[in-house]
């Protein structure tokens, strides 16, 4: 019998509150609040840091109260925890103090592509996507090289509309759009429908240029 009041520990749980001190802990419960409810670390490698087994972590856990999550969930979570710490890494050797600073250099002001970041941060795009949304982290405004390149592409789209209507007028039998619109709209009396259907253009781009060229 021990006198004095004091409960003695039992040696298992010594050498672990130990090891967990050797860790930079204040004891064995604050390790388990912080590697595994904090930063999801799995059990197997709370086993591997304490230098024991998983089933003397499930031990301690137990005896210290601390929750444990269902196991497919927990390797979720786990999965999960090991993608961001990567990223984090990952973030840190590119120089970025954390990945939020990552992200918003990257995405928001660059406005590199999810694969993009995915590759250089080397994790899946959801893990990117996921990061983004934790992180809040959306575009800005684009940049003046992204607009002259919107620019440019939708005036690549507009040459290539217009040289496929010009080849369709010319197949018909007509000079120009003018002489086209002229003669099945007023001359002939066709529908717009009929009109964009045979030209392959939208009753908005017809109704438009039928303005322009003052037809009804």
């Amino acid at each position: 019998m021990v006198n004095g009041g004091f409960t003695p520990i039992p040696p298992y749980l010594w050498t672990l509150d130990q090891r967990a001190r050797a860790l930079g802990y204040v004891g064995l419960r604050a390790y388990l609040d912080a590697r595994y409810t904090h930063t999801a670390h799995s059990l197997h490698e709370l086993a591997v840091e304490l230098a024991t087994s998983v089933w003397m972590v499930r031990l301690v856990m137990d005896t210290h109260g601390v929750p444990r999550l269902p196991g497919p969930q927990a390797k979720g979570r786990a999965l999960q925890a090991v993608s961001d710490r990567h990223a984090i890494a990952r973030a840190a050797a590119l120089g970025f103090p954390d990945i939020r600073a990552y992200l918003l250099d990257r995405y928001a002001e660059r406005a590199w592509p999810l694969p993009r970041l995915a590759r250089e941060l080397g994790v899946g795009v959801r893990v990117v996507r996921r990061l983004l949304c934790a992180h809040r982290v959306g575009r800005m405004q684009p940049t003046a090289a992204q607009m002259a390149a919107a620019a440019q592409a939708r005036a690549s789209q507009t040459a290539r509309y217009t040289e496929r209507r010009r080849a369709r007028v010319a197949a018909l039998g007509f000079g120009e759009l003018a002489a086209y619109l002229r003669v099945r709209r007023v001359e002939q009396g066709w529908p717009l429908a009929r009109i964009g259907a045979e030209l392959g253009v939208g009753r908005r781009w017809l109704r438009a240029h039928l303005n322009t060229l003052e037809l009804p």
